[in-house]
């Protein structure tokens, strides 16, 4: 196997292009790279605390909590907010 071959494999599949996006966290502008990004590495990126939940406001208003377990492609102009986890028993 090729060097270069080896570190094909070895890359994450993290969709992280070169390019960078501005987007908004808290109403605070930030650059990150675009791609598709696991929520732990997306707050890493925005600068979010790992015990905080993330939203993408959508283009309607509309708060989209993102999942544990699921990936979010970030694109130019997205808007997130992060707060305090919801629920728990009474």
């Amino acid at each position: 196997m090729t060097s270069q071959a080896i570190e094909d494999t070895e890359k994450k599949p993290d969709d992280h292009g070169n390019d960078f996006v501005e987007v908004s966290i808290d109403g605070t502008p930030k650059s990150i790279h675009h791609g598709s990004y696991t929520l732990p590495d997306l707050k890493q990126a925005l600068g979010v605390e790992a015990s905080l939940d993330l939203d993408m406001i959508e283009k309607d208003g509309a708060f989209h909590t993102i999942g544990d377990n699921e990936r979010t492609t970030v694109k130019e102009g997205e808007k997130f907010i992060s707060h305090v986890k919801k629920g728990g028993s009474s």
